[in-house]
């Protein structure tokens, strides 16, 4: 997976990590929960079992579906709060989540259940579900009962969605993220997106197919983010920040295109498979904005499977993408995504031919993204913060960076590369 490229097997197993880390978060707030020594309420711990025993039964009559419920990114940010939240009463109010998590887990599966949930802002959003109307302050869910829903809308051709619903999908204060806006749902629907949806995936397919599945199957959901110029208010309830993860796997992996193609985006590694972004120029560059942000994704569900760098290192680094020095984990995060980002423009290029239209900014992007991947790698090969699994992987990177430098005519197969 160094490489880059797509391996067979390779997003199942990505999932399946996925999949693993979740029940370990469910694991660790169920012994939170149910510790003697914790300040909950005996109410909060008996409505915490009442949601769990419906996100059991969702389970055992609809496995996949509440596979795909725990797998949706915001799920992550929810479990990743809830663990973050200070004891007492901040953590029994991040702990009234689970609920909304249960409740869009039978939903999903289609299981009869029976719960109620406070909604006191008279509304209720469901990961990966939608938002229901609350008139009356609370949320119940029973067989048979059917609600009016604002749901979230799915992207063209595919499974992903356009996530401008859920109030924890830019979490408040997360590193990187500070000055970012969630861009509310526009009355003028999603027409901009789905255009720029189709034609980033249209280019994807053309020039590489197996890249096109990939992101397809990664990509569970796009969060419009508002243009840097938004006046920043709150776009989650008030409560804590997203949980602080060691500084050597930074938990947001912003990507400042600004100046190339006016375009921001980013990933939450406490989310991988959402892709945050402003709403760029083109379907070309939100093409560019998908393979960079699911390089993120795919590296943060690697790095909690197999860590690739030891945790806790003080040493920043220099990178040619950003003014401001950067710990190893930032480094190689960026230097994979660069990896395929100029990939990706080495097969646009080798379509379009050296005289195609736009042939000259295809080649200086290229250019360019692996000039940066080339001065990371050797920043990441004489540090010593990679462990002997980094090491290897940020071998199969320097193979693709030293093939991308091969003229377009001897371009090899990647059938069997690991």
């Amino acid at each position: 997976m160094g490489t880059t490229r797509p391996v067979p097997g390779g997003v199942r197993a990505l999932e399946r990590a996925l999949y693993h880390r979740r029940l370990l978060l469910l694991k660790s707030l169920w012994r939170r929960v149910t510790d003697p020594s914790s300040e909950l309420s005996a109410a909060a711990r008996a409505t915490f079992a009442r949601h769990w025993l419906v996100l059991e039964r969702a389970e055992a009559h609809a496995p996949e579906a509440v596979r795909a419920t725990l797998a949706y990114p915001t799920v992550g940010t929810r479990l990743v709060r809830a663990l973050g939240a200070a004891d007492g009463g901040e953590f029994a109010t991040e702990l009234g989540q689970f609920g909304a998590i249960a409740a869009a887990a039978a939903l999903r599966s289609g299981c009869p259940a029976e719960l109620t949930l406070p909604a006191p802002g008279g509304s209720l959003t469901l990961p990966g579900v939608g938002t229901v109307p609350c008139p009356g302050g609370e949320f119940t869910l029973r067989p048979g009962a059917r609600r009016g829903a604002r749901r979230l809308r799915r992207l063209p051709g595919g499974t992903a969605r356009l996530d401008d619903l859920d109030p924890y999908r830019v979490p408040q204060g997360a590193p990187g993220l500070r000055a970012t806006v969630a861009e509310e749902r526009q009355p003028s629907g999603a027409g901009p997106w789905d255009h720029r949806w189709t034609t980033a995936m249209a280019l994807l397919r053309a020039v590489d197919q197996r890249r096109a599945e990939e992101v397809a199957a990664l990509t569970r959901c796009v969060i419009p983010l508002a243009p840097p110029s938004t006046p920043a208010r709150p776009a989650e309830p008030p409560g804590r920040a997203e949980a602080p993860t060691p500084p050597a796997r930074p938990p947001v992996h912003p990507a400042q295109h600004g100046a190339r193609t006016g375009s921001r985006s980013a990933t939450l590694r406490a989310a991988p498979g959402a892709v945050l972004s402003v709403l760029p120029a083109s379907g070309e560059v939100l093409a560019e904005v998908l393979v960079h942000e699911i390089q993120h994704s795919k590296l943060a569900v690697l790095c909690d499977l197999l860590p690739l760098y030891r945790p806790g290192g003080a040493a920043h680094y220099r990178v040619p993408w950003r003014s401001d020095p950067r710990p190893v984990g930032a480094v190689l995060q960026g230097a994979y995504a660069h990896l395929a980002m100029a990939d990706l423009w080495h097969r646009v290029g080798h379509a379009r031919g050296a005289r195609g239209t736009g042939a000259a900014e295809v080649a200086v992007r290229r250019e360019r993204c692996r000039a940066y991947v080339g001065e990371a790698l050797r920043t990441l090969l004489e540090s010593d913060e990679l462990t002997e699994a980094g090491r290897e992987f940020t071998g199969g990177m320097r193979r693709e960076y030293r093939r991308l430098g091969r003229p377009r005519t001897r371009e090899l197969p990647h059938h069997h590369r690991t």
